[in-house]
């Protein structure tokens, strides 16, 4: 009977998983398009630029030298949000791919260590059962993260 709840558990992960995977907002590019090909490059390069260099001259138009640095500050913070932005964006990628990648190749090979234990092919009882669990766990860790750091993302960050 253990063996059966093994294998049908271990099914389950792989139904669940293709499922989600059909349905996941960035690989099936239902938001981020640009997310793949998008280097941060660009906003790390402008801000260190307006970091090291005069941001903007505002001096001629009537603004104040304490208006204009408060300005430079909010135009580096801009830059500044605009790359970290961009590391969230990229990190949530690859969460994304790790995460579901982990969880259909393992749940695959537990459902197929599962069906040899429940068939009695082999002696692997004790370590189909470590593997699954260990296999179980990562995968779970993997995907709690995700979840939670991309509802982070999309509830806090503005999409482009």
């Amino acid at each position: 009977m253990k063996n059966l709840i093994f294998l049908c558990a271990s099914v389950a992960v792989v139904i669940f998983t293709a499922i989600v995977l059909n349905n996941a907002p960035i690989i099936n590019r239902y938001v981020g398009n640009d997310w793949y090909e998008k280097s941060c490059q660009y906003y790390v390069d402008l801000h260190k630029y307006n970091k090291d260099e005069a941001a903007a001259d505002l001096s001629g138009f009537g603004v104040s030298t304490t208006d204009n640095d408060r300005s430079k500050e909010k135009l580096l913070d801009l830059f500044k949000e605009g790359k970290n932005n961009c590391y969230r964006k990229k990190a949530m990628v690859g969460l994304e791919y790790s995460a579901f990648n982990f969880n259909i190749y393992f749940g695959f090979a537990c459902a197929l260590l599962g069906l040899f234990n429940y068939l009695k092919i082999g002696n692997l009882g004790k370590i189909i059962v470590i593997i699954g669990l260990g296999s179980g766990v990562i995968g779970f860790v993997l995907t709690l993260v995700y979840i939670i750091y991309s509802g982070i993302i999309f509830t806090q960050d503005v999409v482009d």
